[in-house]
């Protein structure tokens, strides 16, 4: 009979409101948890392919810049490396330089317009 009523009292208090209020309660503490542990790890997972990219970049300037130190090492790279920064050359050596600058020699040649011709164009009068 004892064993009857200890389980008579205790199912009444699982099927009372003040334990529902209690496991409402705590499930909202733990999925409150829950979101902040979600929202750091989009932080950090973000982070960490940010961090990622700029070590492939590191990595890549890294290689390039032994690249440069490899070929400067060479006296061909040297060389190289003056006839382009100097713009020099060896003895018996010419050097030419092109330079385009768009205009061709009957525009060069040809007198700028003055205010009169400039305030005609604008009008449409030539």
């Amino acid at each position: 009979m004892h064993e009857f009523q200890s389980k008579k009292i205790r199912r009444p208090f699982f099927y009372s409101n003040v334990f529902f209020a209690i496991v409402v309660i705590l499930g909202a503490v733990l999925i409150r948890g829950l979101w902040g542990v979600y929202h750091k790890y989009t932080i950090a997972n973000s982070r960490f392919e940010e961090a990622f990219q700029h070590q492939q970049a590191l990595v890549e300037s890294y290689d390039k810049l032994e690249r440069e130190v490899a070929r400067l090492e060479t006296p061909e790279g040297v060389e190289a490396e003056i006839r382009t920064n100097f713009r020099m050359a060896k003895e018996n050596e010419k050097l030419i330089v092109v330079v385009e600058d768009g205009i061709s020699k009957e525009e060069a040649d040809k007198p700028a317009p003055s205010i009169w011709q400039k305030i005609r164009g604008w009008i449409g009068l030539d």
